[in-house]
């Protein structure tokens, strides 16, 4: 068992070696992203107080995290410390496959409320999936092999869904 605080604690996630536990945590009264060494050592904060944290995920070689914020934006953080890199804005979701970058988004030219997934790569980014207006991507994960995102969805017109789509 890890050593209890007067905190709420989110969305905690390994890392690739299964030596650290990234977490979010709301223990000095913001939304920070924090790490927990396994094998002893002081818990650090990781993000500064004014990046409001929701969610992070590790690199598949664990020398940095993925995180979003409560302002849909995405950064990318060193593990070892340093100043987050701002990576996307208007996010709705992420996912990262073996070091490929997927972002679950809204609107597009001709259908501002239309979401779509789409990898993110140095030349823009690559649709993979439109859906139709007012559809909700609300989460999306890759599979181990990285080949598939598996993503949930929710629709006015036919409530919650999953579904694929092959990378």
């Amino acid at each position: 068992m890890l050593p209890a605080y007067d905190e709420g604690v989110y969305y905690p996630a390994w890392s690739p070696d299964g030596r650290v536990i990234a977490y979010t945590s709301d223990r000095e009264g913001g939304s920070r992203l924090f790490l927990h060494p396994l094998e002893g050592g002081p818990i650090r904060a990781l993000t500064p107080p004014e990046l409001r944290v929701m969610e992070a995920r590790w690199t598949q070689d664990g020398r940095s995290l993925f995180v979003s914020t409560m302002e849909e934006e995405l950064y990318r953080v060193p593990s070892s410390g340093g100043e987050p890199r701002f990576l996307a804005g208007g996010l709705r979701g992420f996912a990262s496959c073996r070091d490929r970058l997927f972002l679950s988004r809204r609107g597009e030219p001709g259908c501002s409320d239309c979401p779509r997934l789409a990898e993110s790569t140095p030349a823009g980014e690559r649709v993979i999936l439109r859906l139709p207006s007012r559809a909700r991507i609300n989460d999306v994960r890759c599979d181990h092999a990285g080949e598939k995102l598996v993503y949930s969805l929710s629709s006015p017109t036919g409530g919650p869904a999953i579904g694929s789509a092959d990378l």
